[in-house]
């Protein structure tokens, strides 16, 4: 996790510590000329890399939220790609809670908590699993 934490870091110095919005992660990947496609698929997103180019399929019509977590996931999986002999389970515990960094800083987080009581059960979850993350790795 820190090595995926590092890689990414180095891609947006400012990882936890503030929001990353989905039109940051945007313009980072534009500019390092990955191809993002909205999509009519089954998930909500798709990371494909070839020898040629990168690829994101984010599916239509998403809530922003579902969104914006989603972009920062795939954009972890391109940050920090592994080769394919890695577990994949390992990859998308990384990509998930680089996306929850990227939507919930550690400068963040004590002031979220003070108001979770007063989020709907998706950001409340999306709130847990980032708490979780800062346990186990403390960031």
């Amino acid at each position: 996790m820190i090595l995926t934490f590092d890689c990414l870091k180095r891609i947006l110095p400012e990882l936890n510590e503030t929001v990353i919005s989905p039109e940051r992660i945007l313009a980072k990947l534009a500019a390092l000329n990955v191809k993002v496609f909205d999509a009519a698929i089954e998930e909500n997103g798709y990371y494909i890399t070839t020898a040629k180019r990168d690829y994101i399929f984010l599916k239509n019509g998403m809530a922003h939220l579902i969104y914006h977590e989603t972009l920062a996931h795939e954009f972890s999986h391109f940050g920090c790609h592994y080769p394919a002999d890695f577990l994949r389970r390992k990859h998308q515990l990384e990509a998930e809670m680089m996306s929850l960094i990227c939507m919930m800083p550690l400068t963040n987080l004590s002031r979220l908590n003070a108001v979770r009581h007063q989020f709907d059960n998706e950001n409340y979850d999306l709130l847990m699993r980032r708490n979780k993350g800062f346990e186990v790795w403390s960031l």
